[in-house]
């Protein structure tokens, strides 16, 4: 029981230990390079900003994107008949030209 709580303490007294050491050498460094926790925080909430106008931008994109197909399907089925019918007038024509080369 006793080797418990020499441990306990021994293992507390090194982590404490350490973070005061880590947060006094980060400290000085801020201090001595000037760089403020402010400035930190500014640039963390511009890129949360950042990234929910971008997840804006994708919605948006995505909703203009499937009301361009639902148009598109609307208009398709017409234009497809068009195509059809100058695709075979294209055919028929190309036979024929085939046709009279040969005979040349």
């Amino acid at each position: 029981m006793v080797l418990g709580f020499i441990l306990y303490e021994t293992v507390d007294v090194v982590y404490n230990t350490v973070k005061i050491g880590y947060n006094s050498i980060y400290g000085m460094y801020n201090w001595y390079y000037q760089v403020d926790e402010k400035e930190k925080e500014l640039k963390h909430k511009e890129a949360i900003m950042e990234h929910n106008d971008t997840q804006e931008l994708i919605k948006t994109i995505q909703c203009l994107n499937n009301r361009l197909m639902k148009i598109e399907n609307k208009i398709l089925p017409q234009t497809r008949m068009k195509l059809n019918n100058e695709n075979l007038q294209l055919e028929n024509n190309n036979t024929n030209n085939s046709i009279e080369i040969e005979e040349l």
